[in-house]
């Protein structure tokens, strides 16, 4: 890592833990892996490069379910080594881009109950099954217009799903936001969430939230990377405008394949002894 030295002092740690390293694979040992699914075997298992993925019920899912787990499909598998790469999974992680969205909603905006959904900003959000709603608003609706937040994330299919609602007070255009992966570009305005995000005026800053140039944010403001802009909404043109313009995350190259290998690769992750994917559930 640049700049770390043997001496130097880690000043963030939030946990620590003792571990017993063993050899990837071994069975009855906690692992993760991470790549792309290639064959279908039933509908509780899976081939995971050399491995074969099993699931059930109590298998906790995140950014997507049991019907999105088809074939290319790009995860992250939490669980146990068994014999002969059998793997059982206790965890399966989705890479889905992620979304976030607040602005004013009208009550019939907001659609509650166990299918229920939220329009906000244009965007149809349905809830998931990890939604975290604090304020009742997939449980119970609103009953004046209220400004609505909700993070989540974009299935497969171009699914809108919320994992988090909060109400953030009386309804405010002129404090709108929405993220999500870049669409289009024609500069200074991007495409984002079927959304107009027009950057004149706006402050731009990169993912640490460090300021940056108007040249810069567009050098790798490319479509798939993720970016969020908070600003006035214009309901009648799609658009928000001014304020600050993120670059959530940039779009990096994909790991080269090794020698020889034809396709997508499996990538063995970090062993882990009881630092689980899912240990402190979804937030």
């Amino acid at each position: 890592m640049p700049g770390f030295e043997a001496d130097s002092v880690l000043d963030t740690v939030t946990g620590l833990r003792c571990m017993q390293p063993v050899p990837i694979g071994t069975p009855g040992a906690l692992g993760a892996l991470n790549g792309i699914v290639g064959t279908i075997l039933s509908n509780t298992s899976f081939q995971f490069g050399p491995y074969v993925v099993s699931y059930d019920a109590a298998t906790e899912f995140r950014f997507g379910s049991a019907d999105d787990i088809v074939v290319g499909a790009a995860l992250e598998v939490d669980g146990v080594f068994g014999e002969n790469y059998a793997f059982t999974a206790q965890g399966i992680q989705f890479d889905a881009p992620t979304i976030r969205l607040e602005g004013p909603a009208e009550i019939a905006d907001v659609v509650p109950g166990g299918e229920g959904t939220v329009t906000l900003l244009d965007n149809l959000v349905r809830r998931s099954a990890q939604v975290r709603d604090e304020d009742d608003i997939f449980v119970n609706g609103i009953t004046q217009p209220r400004q609505i937040e909700l993070r989540g994330y974009i299935d497969r299919l171009g699914n809108r799903y919320a994992t988090r609602a909060r109400l953030r007070g009386a309804p405010d255009p002129a404090d709108s936001r929405a993220g999500g992966p870049v669409e289009w570009v024609e500069r200074p305005v991007l495409g984002v969430l079927g959304l107009n995000l027009d950057t004149t005026g706006a402050l731009f800053e990169d993912p640490a939230e460090q300021p940056i140039t108007e040249d810069e944010f567009f050098l790798d403001a490319v479509p798939d990377a993720l970016v969020e802009q908070s600003g006035s909404w214009d309901a009648a043109t799609h658009t928000i405008t001014g304020g600050v313009a993120l670059l959530v995350a940039r779009v990096e190259p994909p790991p080269p394949r090794p020698e020889g290998t034809v396709g997508h690769s499996l990538i063995v992750g970090t062993l882990r002894g009881t630092d689980r994917i899912f240990a402190s559930g979804f937030e």
